[in-house]
C-alpha cells in the first residue's frame, strides 16, 4: 500500500515540476533501482516507430509476471502516467472495486490468496481503464542483493547466482553481448521479437478473438487411450486424497514426453488443427516455431468450484485447445455445471455448449473460466502451445528459455549438468596439463644452468692453473659469468614463448569444443590465460628470487 501511495506523491512531484518550468515530458520511466543492466535500454525512437509518435501506450519488458504484469520497469507517455500511478487514488475512491470483487461478492483475495500479487493487481488496473500494453526484450534483471548493512556481497553481483527472478535472468541472457540496438532495431520495427519473448497476443486484442468449436473431434477409441494413459500416471504419482484434491485433479501428461511418445498420432492430430486453425482466424504461429507448452488431463468431480475467476487467461501461451473427454452422471443420472465460458468485450459471458469428443480452440490470452461443477464428473484435456521449449516437466513451466529445474533427463540432449561437469574437467585437465609443462621447462633449464656453470667453473680452474696470467683467469671467469647469464636470459625467454604457445592451443582447442556453450566458451576464454599466466609467474618468481640465485652462484 506504501508503495502505491509513494507512486502518486511522485506523479504530483513530476506534475509540479511540469507547471513550474512550464514543459510537459513526452516520456516517463518507472524503474526499480537494483536493475542490473546487461544491455543499454532501447531508444526511444524504436518505441515511437513502434506505436507511433502520438499513440497512447505502456512498454514494458518480459519477465516474471506471476499472472499479472511486471511492475518492475515501465516506459510509458506522459499521456498514461497518471493511470500507470493511479492505483492509491482508485483504492482510496472505491474505483478498484470494479475489478478487484467477483459479481457474486467474493473479493478474489479470498478465492485465490496468492493471485492478488502487485503484479495482478496493476494488470487489472490497467485493464479497467483500457490501456494497451505493449512487451519488448528485456535488457535488465533484478539482482537477489539488496542495498544496506546487511548485504554481504558489497553490490558484486555474480551472473545468474544473485539473480531474484531467474525468467528475467534468462530473457536478458542473449543479449549480454549486444552493444549496440542495430539488431534490437530490426526487431521492434519488424515486430519480431527473439524466441524468448513469445510473440503472444495481447489481452486487450484477444477479447476481440472468438472461440472455434469443433464437433467430434476425437472419437471413442481416442478418448480411451488418452484416459488409459492417465491411469497409468495417476498409478505412477502419489496424489493428494484430500476432498479439494479429489475434486479436482490435474494430471500433466507431458511428463518426460509420454504423452508425445505414447500418443504420437493423437498428438500430431491435435498440433494440426492448432495450426491449421490458427492459420484461417489468428496469424499468430505463422511460419515460426509452435511447441508443446503442457497437456493437463483435468478432472471436475462435483461439488468442484471448477475455475471461477473470469479473468483467467493462459499467459505467455499462443493458443489452447479444450477436448471434451466425459461428462458422466452421478449415481443418481444427473450431470450439472461444468460450462466453459468467455468474457467478451462488452462485459457479458459467452457460453460455449459442447459434448463428449468436442474440441474448443482459442487464443490462449482470451478470457476464459469454468463454472462449478455441481454434480457429476468432467474430464477435459488441455493443451497449451506457445514459442518456448517443449517441456516434460511434471507441472505447467514458465521457464521460457533455457532447461527448467524440475524437467527430467532427456536421451536426445545434453543435460546442463553434464556440460558444467564437461567444463570443470576440461579447465582441470588443461591446468594440470600446462602446470606439467612448465615444471619440465624449469627443470630442463635448472639442469642446463648446472651444466653450464660446471662448465664454466671448469674453465676458470683450468685458466686458473694452467695458464699462469692472473690477468687472463679474471677474464675467463667474466667471460664465463656473462655467457652464463646471457644463457640464462635465452633460456628463460624460450620458456616464456613456450608456455605462451601452450596457452594459445588450449584457449583455441578449450573454445572451439562443440559441448561448450558460447557463455563457457567466453568463461573458458578468460579464465585459462589467468590461470595460466599465473602459474608461469609464480614458476619465475622463484626460479628468480634472490635465495635462488646465491644458490645458484
Amino acid at each position: 500500500m506504501y508503495q502505491y501511495f509513494e507512486q502518486s506523491v511522485g506523479l504530483r512531484l513530476l506534475q509540479a515540476f511540469e507547471r513550474r518550468n512550464q514543459h510537459r515530458y513526452r516520456w516517463v520511466v518507472y524503474t526499480r533501482s537494483d536493475l542490473w543492466w546487461k544491455a543499454p535500454h532501447p531508444p526511444l525512437k524504436l518505441f515511437d516507430a513502434r506505436g507511433g509518435r502520438d499513440q497512447p501506450g505502456i512498454f514494458v519488458p518480459w519477465g516474471e509476471d506471476y499472472h499479472g504484469l511486471n511492475d518492475r520497469f515501465a516506459l510509458m507517455r506522459r499521456s498514461e502516467a497518471e493511470v500507470y500511478f493511479g492505483r492509491w487514488e482508485a483504492l482510496v475512491t472505491g474505483q478498484a472495486r470494479r475489478y478487484l470483487i467477483y459479481p457474486d461478492n467474493f473479493l478474489r483475495v479470498k478465492w485465490y490468496p496468492p493471485d492478488m500479487s502487485q503484479e495482478r493487481f496493476l494488470w487489472l488496473h490497467l485493464m479497467d481503464h483500457g490501456r494497451m500494453v505493449r512487451r519488448f526484450a528485456s535488457c535488465a534483471e533484478v539482482a537477489l542483493c539488496a542495498p544496506g548493512p546487511m548485504c554481504k556481497r558489497n553490490w558484486w553481483v555474480k551472473e545468474g547466482a544473485t539473480s531474484k527472478y531467474p525468467t528475467e535472468f534468462r530473457l536478458a541472457a542473449p543479449f549480454l553481448q549486444i552493444t549496440t540496438w542495430s539488431l534490437r532495431a530490426i526487431i521492434f520495427t519488424t515486430g519480431q521479437e527473439p524466441e524468448t519473448c513469445l510473440q503472444s497476443m495481447e489481452v486487450l486484442e484477444a477479447q476481440r478473438t472468438r472461440v472455434v468449436t469443433l464437433p467430434s473431434f476425437l472419437d471413442a477409441g481416442e478418448i480411451a487411450s488418452i484416459r488409459q494413459l492417465a491411469g497409468e500416471m495417476r498409478s505412477r504419482l502419489k496424489l493428494n486424497a484430500s476432498d479439494e484434491a479429489r475434486a479436482w485433479q490435474v494430471l500433466f501428461l507431458q511428463m518426460e514426453g509420454l504423452f508425445q511418445a505414447r500418443l504420437p498420432e493423437l498428438f500430431n492430430k491435435l498440433r494440426q488443427a492448432v495450426l491449421g486453425t490458427d492459420h484461417a482466424h489468428w496469424g499468430l504461429i505463422g511460419g515460426g516455431t509452435c511447441r508443446l507448452r503442457v497437456a493437463e488431463f483435468h478432472t471436475h468431480v462435483g461439488p468442484s468450484k471448477g475455475l471461477p475467476d473470469p479473468h483467467h487467461f493462459d499467459q505467455d501461451s499462443l493458443v489452447t485447445i479444450d477436448v471434451i473427454l466425459g461428462m458422466a452422471q452421478d449415481s443418481r443420472g444427473q450431470f450439472e455445471g461444468g460450462c466453459f465460458r468467455t468474457l467478451e468485450v462488452d462485459g457479458g459471458f459467452a457460453e460455449h455448449p459442447v459434448s463428449v469428443g468436442d474440441a474448443l480452440l482459442f487464443v490462449s490470452h482470451k478470457y476464459h473460466c469454468v463454472t462449478p461443477v455441481v454434480t457429476g464428473c468432467r474430464q477435459v484435456l488441455v493443451l497449451e502451445f506457445w514459442r518456448g521449449p517443449e517441456r516434460c516437466c511434471n507441472h505447467r513451466c514458465e521457464t521460457l528459455a533455457g532447461r527448467c529445474m524440475l524437467e527430467p533427463k532427456l536421451k536426445d540432449e545434453v543435460p546442463e549438468l553434464k556440460q558444467e561437469l564437461k567444463f570443470v574437467v576440461i579447465i582441470v585437465v588443461v591446468v594440470v596439463f600446462v602446470v606439467v609443462v612448465v615444471v619440465v621447462v624449469v627443470i630442463v633449464v635448472v639442469v642446463v644452468l648446472v651444466v653450464v656453470l660446471v662448465v664454466c667453473l671448469f674453465v676458470c680452474f683450468v685458466c686458473l692453473f694452467v695458464c699462469c696470467c692472473c690477468r687472463c683467469c679474471l677474464f675467463s671467469l667474466l667471460l664465463s659469468c656473462s655467457l652464463l647469464w646471457l644463457f640464462v636470459a635465452v633460456v628463460v625467454v624460450v620458456a616464456v614463448g613456450v608456455v605462451v604457445a601452450v596457452v594459445v592451443v588450449c584457449c583455441c582447442c578449450c573454445c572451439s569444443c562443440p559441448g561448450l556453450s558460447s557463455r563457457q566458451r567466453l568463461r573458458l576464454s578468460h579464465t585459462l590465460p589467468l590461470c595460466l599466466f599465473l602459474i608461469v609467474g609464480l614458476a619465475l618468481r622463484r626460479l628468480l628470487s634472490p635465495g635462488s640465485i646465491a644458490r645458484t652462484r
